[in-house]
Order: C-alpha cells, then structure tokens, then sequence
C-alpha cells in the first residue's frame, strides 16, 4: 500500500468515527449509527458505479 493510499485511508477511517461520534452523542444507538453508516456507504458506492459507467473513460477499480 502507498503513502497516498494509507493517508486517503486515514482521512477516510477519521470521517467515518467522526459521524459516528456526533451520531452517538445525539444518542443514537451503536446499532442504528452502524445501520444508517452502513447505507450511506452502500448508497455513495452505488452512485461512482453509475458515474463510472457513464463515463466516457470508464473507470478502474482497484
């Protein structure tokens, strides 16, 4: 893995426990943030698929 990689992992790692963070301090349960991160993730994936496909370059998953 590269530097870049494991910084944009990082920063990635670090946003992810800051929703979790401000989720669990509106007192949403570990349980319904994991649920509603795991959407949100799913429904982001989804969308650069559909990007991608409609890309005139395509793109690489890596």
């Amino acid at each position: 893995m590269s530097n870049n990689s494991s910084a944009n992992t990082s920063i990635i790692v670090s946003k992810v426990w800051a929703f979790c963070n401000t989720l669990r301090d509106d007192g949403v349960g570990y349980g319904d943030y994991l649920e509603q991160l795991t959407c949100l993730l799913f429904l982001k994936m989804a969308d650069e698929y559909t990007s991608c496909s409609k890309s005139s370059t395509g793109c690489l998953v890596t």
